[in-house]
C-alpha cells in the first residue's frame, strides 16, 4: 500500500512539474522573444501611404496594416489563419453615382432623338398647307371688294334706317349712365360700411387697453416694491455669496496642495532622477535598429524647419547611414520613402517593474500619494 501510495505521489509530482516547466517555458518565451515590427512610409507623387507589421514568435503571430488615400484596412493572423480583420471606414463604396449618372444620360438620349424624329417628320404636309394659305389669300381681294360694294350700296338707299339707329345709340347710352351712377353708389356705401366697421374695431381695443390699465399698473407698482426689497437685502446677499465661494475655493486648493505635495518631497526627486535612468534603459531596448530611404520637409519658417530636423536627428539611431534627411528651409514641401524596422523587448518592462518594487524611496512615495 504504501508502495502504491508513493507511486501515485511520484506520477502527480511529475505532472506538476511538467505543467511548471510550461508555464515558465511560455514566461520566458514572452519575456525574452522580441516583437518585430515594420513600419514602410511613402510620399512622393502619389498620396500617402503607411503599411505596419509586427510578428512574434517566428511570424506564428502576425499584425498587418495597410493606410491608402484616407482608407485602412488591417488584420491578425495566427499560423496563417486570419483571427479578425478591420477595415476604416467601415462598408466604404465608390463610384455608385457616376454609373447612376452614366444610366440616366442613357436614359435621356432616346427621348431627344424622338422629339428630334416627331419635329422633323412631316416636312411635305408642312409645305401643302402653306401653299394651300398661300392660294386662299390671293382669291380673297375679289371677295372682299364685293362686300364693301353691297353695304355701301345697303347704306345709301335707307337714310330712315340710319336715323333710327342713332336714336337707339342715344337711349342705350342713357341706360349705361344710370347704371354707372348705381354701381358708384353702392361702392360708395360699402366703402363707408368697411369704414365704420374699422372704426368700431379700434375703439373696442382702445376699450380692452383702458379695462386691463389698472391691472397692470397695480402688477408694475408690486414688482417695483420686489425690486426695492431686493436691493435693500442685496449688499449682505452679495458678502454672502461672496464668503462661500472664496471658501469653496479654497478648500479645493487645499486638497490639490495636498494631492501634489507628495511630488515635491526629497523623496520625490530622488525617483525622478532613477525613473529617467529607467526610461533611457528602455529607449534602448525600444528604439529604432535599422533606417533607410530619405525625408525632404520643409516649412515657410526656417526656425520651425530647424527644430523639428534637430529632433529627427535625435531619434535615429546610430546606425542610419543610409537615410537622408533633406531639409527646405525656404519653401513647404514633404516628400519621403521610409523603411523602418526595429524590436521590442518585454523583459525590460519587468526589469524596470523590479527595480521599482525594490526602491524603498519609489515605495515611500506611493504610499503618501496613496494616503492623501
Amino acid at each position: 500500500m504504501i508502495h502504491i501510495g508513493l507511486t501515485i505521489l511520484k506520477i502527480i509530482g511529475i505532472v506538476l512539474l511538467v505543467l511548471l516547466g510550461i508555464l515558465v517555458s511560455l514566461i520566458l518565451i514572452v519575456l525574452f522573444v522580441p516583437l518585430r515590427y515594420r513600419i514602410t512610409v511613402k510620399k512622393e507623387e502619389e498620396p500617402l501611404s503607411a503599411d505596419v507589421s509586427v510578428s512574434w514568435l517566428l511570424r506564428l503571430v502576425r499584425l498587418h496594416a495597410r493606410y491608402y488615400e484616407k482608407k485602412a484596412e488591417g488584420r491578425v493572423q495566427v499560423l496563417n489563419f486570419t483571427l479578425k480583420s478591420f477595415s476604416f471606414p467601415a462598408g466604404h463604396k465608390g463610384g455608385g453615382k457616376e454609373t447612376g449618372k452614366a444610366v440616366k444620360s442613357g436614359d435621356d438620349a432616346p427621348a431627344v432623338s424622338g422629339e428630334a424624329e416627331a419635329a422633323g417628320g412631316s416636312p411635305d404636309k408642312g409645305a401643302a398647307r402653306k401653299a394651300g394659305a398661300k392660294a386662299a389669300a390671293d382669291d380673297s381681294p375679289d371677295k372682299g371688294a364685293a362686300r364693301k360694294t353691297e353695304t355701301k350700296a345697303a347704306a345709301g338707299g335707307s337714310p330712315d334706317k340710319e336715323a333710327g339707329g342713332e336714336a337707339a345709340k342715344a337711349a342705350a347710352g342713357s341706360d349705361s349712365y344710370m347704371e354707372t351712377g348705381r354701381e358708384t353708389a353702392e361702392t360708395v356705401s360699402e366703402t363707408a360700411g368697411e369704414k365704420s366697421g374699422k372704426l368700431n374695431s379700434y375703439m373696442d381695443r382702445v376699450r380692452e387697453i383702458l379695462m386691463r390699465l389698472p391691472d397692470r399698473a397695480l402688477g408694475a407698482a408690486e414688482r417695483a416694491a420686489d425690486l426695492l426689497l431686493k436691493m435693500v437685502n442685496l449688499p449682505s446677499d452679495v458678502y454672502n455669496r461672496t464668503d462661500d465661494t472664496v471658501a469653496r475655493i479654497t478648500k479645493k486648493l487645499d486638497a490639490i496642495d495636498r494631492k501634489l505635495k507628495p511630488f515635491f518631497s526629497i523623496e520625490a526627486e530622488h525617483v525622478m532622477g532613477r525613473m529617467m535612468s529607467h526610461l533611457r534603459y528602455l529607449w534602448k531596448g525600444y528604439r529604432l535598429r535599422s533606417i533607410e530611404g530619405y525625408v525632404r520637409f520643409g516649412t515657410d519658417r526656417p526656425d520651425l524647419t530647424g527644430r523639428i530636423c534637430g529632433l529627427i536627428y535625435l531619434i535615429l539611431p546610430a546606425r542610419a547611414d543610409r537615410y537622408l534627411v533633406d531639409p527646405q528651409f525656404y519653401e513647404t514641401v514633404f516628400r519621403t520613402d521610409t523603411d523602418i524596422r526595429g524590436v521590442i523587448r518585454l523583459y525590460r518592462l519587468l526589469v524596470v517593474a523590479v527595480r521599482l518594487l525594490l526602491d524603498k524611496e519609489f515605495r515611500i512615495l506611493i504610499r503618501k500619494i496613496r494616503h492623501r
